[in-house]
């Protein structure tokens, strides 16, 4: 595995750490993050009040397969004595690892996305669960998720010794860090309240040499802050069962021009209307192919300038049929909306 590999797999491995250590009905009272082990299979190291749970973190893009699993289970056994074991994995999996929950007696939850765009965004849901359980309301987004990064961050710090994090310890740094900084980090999110509004998206033919839709995004870009917004990029995730894509930007249409997307700046009380042409890279782990038919969601995603993560826009999807697949002979437009209210009315 090359360095980007390695720090990308000990992000993931840290990120589902603290996914485990806000979620409220969990009583752990010490985490260790890359203990002392004898044989260096134990990567989180959970203590109880009256047991310990052994945790092996494994990522990988390519598809994991049952006997991979098995293997680490085994050797998870024999690294020490604990009451509990467990493996979570993080990547594209085999059927017959999806579909099991123990080997040998090693406990295998249901895996988890690779895509640290996606386990931000849980631990950021999550946290806001955990700070409404210690009396702290309406954190905004862009506050939780710059909390994710800092808390991610102390653990990487601790974990680089196998330094034992009590739980009053952690809840002291994420309060700590609330009281010192919050006001000025939402003093500063104020200065540039930049919201993305998102109604419709166009399925369009694809680029030539690929047979993944290429999409069309009208946005609006609406800054109620006192200071200037530096929109960097957009991102477009689709996932589909087990296929996932990502779209990158490649052309900003404002009126009738057109050009190669880049940055922008949207002025204070300022607003900016524009189409976001986005096309499927081509990259490992994600699909640049057709996309299937049945259901596929959609996840839009935009990174500010001074922002540290990409903040999600919205979720939507789309019911791919036959018709939609005669896009692929190179002509037409569709257009899908946005929108939960047709959902709000099914359910009535």
């Amino acid at each position: 595995m090359g360095g980007r590999e390695a720090i990308r797999g000990f992000a993931v491995q840290t990120l589902v750490c603290l996914l485990d250590a806000v979620a409220l009905d969990n009583a752990w009272t010490a985490v260790t993050l890359e203990p002392d082990s004898s044989n260096d299979k134990v990567d989180i190291l959970w203590k109880y009040a009256d047991h310990t749970r052994f945790v092996q973190v494994k990522s990988s893009k390519n598809v994991i397969g049952k006997s991979d699993v098995e293997g680490w289970a085994n050797d998870l056994k024999k690294s020490g004595r604990a009451r509990i074991y467990e493996i979570r994995l993080a990547g594209p999996v085999a059927a017959g690892v999806f579909n099991t929950n123990v080997f040998n007696d090693v406990q295998v939850p249901t895996p988890s996305s690779i895509s640290l765009l996606d386990l931000t965004e849980q631990a950021v849901t999550k946290l806001d669960k955990y700070l409404t359980s210690k009396g702290i309301d309406a954190v905004p987004v862009a506050i939780r998720e710059e909390l994710v990064d800092i808390c991610a961050s102390r653990l990487l710090t601790g974990s680089s010794v196998g330094t034992e994090v009590s739980r009053e310890a952690f809840d002291g740094w994420l309060l700590h860090w609330l009281t010192s900084s919050y006001p000025q980090a939402l003093a500063a999110r104020l200065a540039s309240n930049c919201e993305i509004l998102w109604g419709s998206f166009d399925l369009l033919p694809p680029v030539p040499g690929s047979r993944a839709f290429t999409l069309r995004l009208p946005l609006s870009a609406f800054n109620a802050g006192r200071g200037a917004a530096v929109i960097e990029w957009f991102v477009v995730q689709v996932a589909s069962g087990a296929q996932r894509m990502i779209y990158a930007p490649t052309n900003m249409i404002t009126g009738d021009e057109s050009r190669p997307f880049s940055k922008f700046v949207v002025g204070p009380a300022q607003s900016v209307e524009f189409q976001a042409e986005l096309s499927a890279r081509a990259k490992t782990g994600f699909s640049a192919d057709a996309w299937p038919v049945g259901v596929n969601t959609l996840e839009l995603f935009v990174k500010f300038a001074g922002a540290e993560s990409p903040r999600l826009v919205e979720r939507a999807s789309v019911n791919i049929t036959g018709d939609h697949m005669s896009l692929l002979n190179g002509k037409g437009v569709m257009r899908c909306p946005v929108s939960s209210l047709d959902d709000y009315i099914d359910n009535l």
